[in-house]
């Protein structure tokens, strides 16, 4: 409700004790002045404004909610300035949506919105489209959606949340407000791109139930008709898959313009990849020895990316490297002998090295499995040619580290991570990037692997006796994040010893990595965990990864799989995407752009590591639950001259063993001769 109305009410109903609810300052009837809008003015805040809002924010960061609501009300009370109003409003906004007064929450936030495109406008759009989405109010969502996107444009995130909305709730009404969501037609390229990428998150039947409602307007239905096939396809429902690609690639004759996309892609998924014009690239893979099991389930990854991308003009040849570095550079050498120009592999340090000095004397590009970064500094040319496929701790650290410091500088941050190498690893990149973006690192402390009372690590950080009282509780502490860099079981012990020393919420947000993310993390329930922050890949795109995976296989992925897949997958797009031209496929690989992975965007840095974005998790009384993504540094993912083509895959025979699938005779499919098992295996993308 608007701020006249609002003290209208509040003077018939008796205020109620903070922190809940704050004194809202009088205000004038509507008749004796024109409302509070009309009279804001535009131009630079004073600096005395500037001021009583950095003071709003230090009273909020030291959980002084009620002295901060006072403030910003009298700011807001007196204040003509446009944007002063509108970043008063945005905070008391954001202080009354997790209340109960949430409506008047909205309203100052939807007050605030208007003034798009300001970035704290921005902000208020985005925190009141993200509550009414997880009140289930898609429909008042979207407005505020759209409007982001039309300021913005589709690198906002914006358009990718409206499409999130739009799967989630396949209603006529919904399909409704899609329409008038919508920017005018035709749909532009990074519309449509981020359309197909994000339809991979939406099931079959929804996109069916869209398609069906007659609500969409007709420049986006060849869209919806494609990601429909592509989804098909994943099923295996490939007749009907491939109808409607024909339909959509009848829409317009061959070379039409970027308004006739759709129909394009739809052409190039018909099309059936000519024998003999395929890039071989090789696997080198643990097949044999004491890591067999992961050989394997790694080789179904990979040929699922392969599968997946059926016009990807990509073959595989694979060979063994078990866990022996003899093992592997024979298996390097026979892979050379077929003439692959790359090679995907191997996943152990030692029969990495091994592999890595082959492939870079033969100037042959090589992606390791492995997450050793000393690995990259075998890269000596001009062009990287050794690149790191792995879930870096580091790039976590550095996830953390741009919450703790939530793009504002002067914020001041903890470690408290074991004494070990991984410990010291993970700290010393999450202090680097602190740095980078403007935070401090205060305090820093590690303890003894094994430990279990963290007690006197704790009191070093805090200067605080535990269980303190009176004074000695009341000494602020000088930070307000704790980087806890350990195991789910460990925080699980070390959270409630970090409250007995005062480091709980709003005063001090801990925070972790994707070790985190574990089942042991609330075993004991998730009382004193409440409000911590965490890291870990897309949970919902991974939980597709691993529900296909297992469609197929019928058996559960490793935690690598992920790793081999990406690697095909970054090669069959950057191969697929040549049809376009532009520079080598392997001048190619570096490329801002990016690639779309098996758990999200990715892409590869110029000193050949593959980064990929990371999403927020807290915990709340339900348990754990998303936050936001953290995209990669270095800038957003996704290329815009690009859109991925995610297509079926071939189901194996009954036993989905890798022996029934190597050993079935098939026009796509060479196999080695009998009694030839040390001959590598040719795969190429199923049909």
């Amino acid at each position: 409700m608007g701020l006249i109305a609002f003290a209208l009410v509040a003077c018939q109903t008796p205020v109620v004790p903070p922190p809940v609810r704050f004194p809202v300052p009088a205000t004038p009837e509507p008749e004796k002045a024109p409302p509070r809008e009309e009279r804001a003015m535009p131009g630079p805040m004073s600096g005395n404004t500037r001021n009583s809002l950095r003071e709003a924010d230090r009273l909020l960061a030291a959980g002084k909610k009620k002295q901060a609501s006072e403030l910003l009300y009298r700011l807001l009370d007196n204040e003509t300035n446009a944007e002063a109003r509108i970043e008063a409003k945005v905070r008391l906004g954001q202080l009354q949506l997790t209340g109960q007064y949430a409506g008047e929450g909205e309203a100052l936030l939807a007050s605030a919105a208007r003034g798009l495109p300001h970035p704290q406008a921005q902000k208020a759009a985005w925190l009141l489209a993200l509550h009414r989405i997880a009140n289930h109010r898609p429909l008042e969502a979207m407005p505020l959606l759209a409007g982001l996107d039309r300021h913005l444009g589709p690198e906002s995130g914006a358009w990718d949340k409206l499409l999130e909305v739009l799967f989630a709730n396949p209603t006529p009404e919904v399909a409704a407000a899609f329409r008038q969501a919508l920017p005018p037609p035709p749909l532009g390229s990074s519309h449509a791109k981020r359309f197909l990428e994000l339809s991979n998150a939406a099931k079959p039947e929804a996109l069916e139930s869209l398609l069906m409602s007659g609500a969409l307007p007709e420049f986006i239905l060849p869209f919806f008709k494609l990601a429909l096939g592509d989804r098909l396809q994943q099923q295996g429902e490939t007749p009907r898959a491939r109808q409607l690609w024909a339909e959509v690639a009848a829409l317009a004759p061959e070379g039409a313009g970027e308004e006739e996309r759709a129909a394009w892609e739809a052409r190039l998924r018909l099309r059936q990849a000519p024998s003999g014009e395929t890039v071989p690239v090789g696997l080198l893979l643990p097949l044999s020895g004491r890591h067999a099991a992961l050989g394997r389930n790694l080789l179904h990854a990979a040929q699922k990316a392969l599968n997946d991308h059926p016009d990807a003009p990509l073959s595989l040849t694979v060979a063994d490297s078990s866990d022996d570095p003899g093992v592997t550079r024979a298996g390097m050498e026979r892979l050379l002998g077929y003439g692959v120009q790359a090679v995907i592999g191997p996943v152990f340090h030692e029969s990495a090295v091994a592999a890595i000095d082959i492939a870079v004397s033969k100037n042959i590009p090589i992606m390791t499995l492995n997450n050793r970064t000393e690995l990259l500094g075998r890269n000596s040319g001009p062009e990287p040619l050794v690149f790191l496929n792995a879930f870096l701790p580091e790039q976590q650290a550095e996830a953390m580290a741009a919450f703790a410091t939530q793009g504002r500088s002067g914020r001041r941050t903890a470690i408290l991570a074991p004494d070990n190498t991984y410990g010291k690893l993970v700290a010393r990149a999450y202090s680097r990037e602190v740095t980078r973006l403007g935070g401090q690192v205060v305090q820093e402390a590690y303890f003894p692997e094994g430990t279990r009372d963290f007690s006197p690590w704790l009191k070093t950080l805090t200067r605080r006796p535990g269980g303190a009282t009176g004074a000695a509780a009341a000494t602020p502490l000088d930070f307000d994040t704790l980087f806890l860099p350990v195991r789910a079981e460990d925080a699980r012990i070390m959270v409630p010893q970090t409250q007995f020393f005062g480091m709980q919420s709003p005063e001090v947000t801990l925070l972790g990595t994707s070790q985190w993310k574990r089942p042991e993390l609330l075993a004991e329930g998730t009382a004193q965990l409440i409000g911590v922050v965490f890291c870990d890949v897309d949970d919902v795109a991974q939980k597709r990864f691993e529900e296909s995976y297992r469609a197929v296989w019928r058996e559960a992925p490793n935690s690598l799989a992920v790793l081999a897949y990406d690697s095909v997958a970054i090669l069959a797009q950057l191969l697929r995407d040549q049809r376009s031209g532009g520079p080598s496929w392997r001048s190619a690989l570096v490329r801002a752009g990016g690639f779309r992975g098996a758990t999200g965007e990715l892409r590869i840095t110029s000193d050949g590591a593959v980064r990929r974005d990371y999403r927020l998790f807290t915990v709340d009384q339900q348990g754990i639950v998303p936050l936001m993504t953290v995209p990669a540094p270095g800038g957003n993912v996704g290329s815009p001259g690009m859109i991925p083509t995610p297509a079926g895959v071939v189901a194996p025979p009954a036993g989905g063993g890798m022996d029934d699938v190597l050993l079935k005779p098939s026009p796509r499919l060479a196999v080695p001769p009998a009694g030839g098992g040390s001959v590598p295996v040719q795969l190429v993308p199923g049909r």
